[in-house]
């Protein structure tokens, strides 16, 4: 699945001989492409369950820190 991103992304993935070299070029399309890279990354991974789950409690966290502070960050403050 991850060569297909690739794929979807333009990305050449002919030299990649390990999953640490896949690694490596997903990483490098999130760092060009953003979020809908990721997304899809996210999207197709096997413990794609266990990351979103994380990434809401992470949210849901933040929110709780910063409600009520009108200083806690330059877009509150």
């Amino acid at each position: 699945m991850a060569k297909a991103i690739c794929h979807k992304y333009g990305y050449k993935i002919s030299g990649v001989q390990s999953k640490n070299d896949l690694g490596v070029v997903l990483e490098q399309l999130v760092s060009k492409e953003g979020e809908p890279a990721l997304k899809d990354i996210v999207l197709n991974h096997p413990d794609r369950e266990i990351i979103i789950e994380f990434n809401e409690q992470d949210k849901k966290e933040t929110n709780v820190n910063y409600m009520g502070n009108p200083n806690c960050c330059p877009r509150c403050g």
